[in-house]
């Protein structure tokens, strides 16, 4: 059996089981899942080497950028405007606490 006809035995098990399972139902997320937890040998190398790249820039002392700083930029590029935070998620109670009337 070649490869490909492996990799389509492999999707359609694979596929089979999601839909049996309620997963997902539609073509398109069904093979980007496979795909993803079914890497192909050249996936997997530059993966490989992507991960062996930031490991030797973390050592070299290249600690990257914080998180919210690239996410603070990446959402003025795209014009995104996240909703002004709560004053206060947890409501205000009335009442007796400790003992003390507030």
């Amino acid at each position: 059996m070649s490869t490909t006809e492996q990799e389509l035995d492999s999707f359609t098990q694979f596929a089979k089981a999601r839909l049996r399972g309620g997963g997902l139902s539609l073509l398109d997320e069904l093979f980007d899942l496979w795909r993803a937890e079914n890497p192909s040998e050249t996936d997997y190398a530059e993966d490989e080497a992507a991960i062996a790249g930031a490991i030797e820039d973390f050592r070299r002392g290249d600690r990257g950028r914080p998180a919210g700083e690239l996410s603070r930029e990446l959402r003025q590029e795209l014009g995104v405007h996240l909703p002004l935070p709560c004053q206060s998620l947890v409501p205000v109670w009335r009442g007796t606490f400790r003992g003390t009337n507030t």
